[in-house]
C-alpha cells in the first residue's frame, strides 16, 4: 500500500510505502529513482502489531518516481497499489508513485479503509513480474545497472505505529 500526506516542508510530500506481514523476509529494501536505485540505502522496517514492512520518505512534490521492492537482496517485487507501472529495460515493469496529495490514492496511514484505484490509474501489468516476485537474472544475463538519480537522496524515516 501507498499512503500520501502533505509534508511540513514546502514542496514536499510524505509518502509511506507498506508491504504486508505476509512477506516473509529477513530484509526488505525500497529501491528507486529517489535513492539512485541503491539496493541498500533505503531499508524498510517491520513495524507495529501487524508486522507490516514500512518506510516513509519525503519526496519532491508533483513528480513521478519509479521504484520496486527488493526482498532479501534477491527478489524484485512491485506494489499492486502503485499509481501506474512502466516497462523497464529488463523485460519487467517498475511501479510508479506520483508525489501529490491533491488526490491521494490511500489517504493516510491511519485511514480506516482503503479506497479503490485512482481514476485513470493503470491496472497492474500482466507480466509474470507483476504477479509476484521473480528471481534475479540468470548467469550470463546483463547485470542490473540503475539509472543515475536526478536529485539528492530522499530523507527516510521509519513510519510510526
Amino acid at each position: 500500500m501507498i499512503f500520501k500526506e502533505a509534508s511540513q516542508a514546502p514542496g514536499r510530500v510524505r509518502v509511506t510505502f507498506e508491504l504486508p506481514s505476509s512477506i516473509w523476509a529477513e530484509r526488505v529494501n525500497l529501491v528507486g529513482e529517489f535513492n539512485g536505485w541503491d539496493r541498500a540505502r533505503t531499508p524498510m522496517r517491520q513495524t507495529g502489531a501487524d508486522g507490516s514492512w514500512r518506510i516513509t520518505l519525503e519526496l519532491a512534490a508533483d513528480r513521478d518516481y519509479e521504484f520496486r521492492y527488493l526482498i532479501d537482496g534477491e527478489i524484485w517485487y512491485n506494489d499492486f497499489d502503485a499509481d501506474s507501472y512502466i516497462a523497464n529495460e529488463y523485460g519487467s515493469d517498475n511501479s510508479v508513485v506520483r508525489a501529490t496529495v491533491d488526490a491521494p490514492r490511500r489517504g493516510t496511514p491511519d485511514a480506516a479503509a482503503p479506497v479503490g484505484p485512482a481514476a485513470g490509474a493503470a491496472a497492474p501489468p500482466a507480466s509474470p513480474d507483476a504477479q509476484g516476485p521473480v528471481p534475479e537474472p540468470r548467469a550470463g544475463d546483463a547485470p542490473y545497472v540503475p539509472p543515475e538519480a536526478g536529485e539528492a537522496p530522499a530523507t527516510a524515516s521509519p513510519a510510526g505505529p
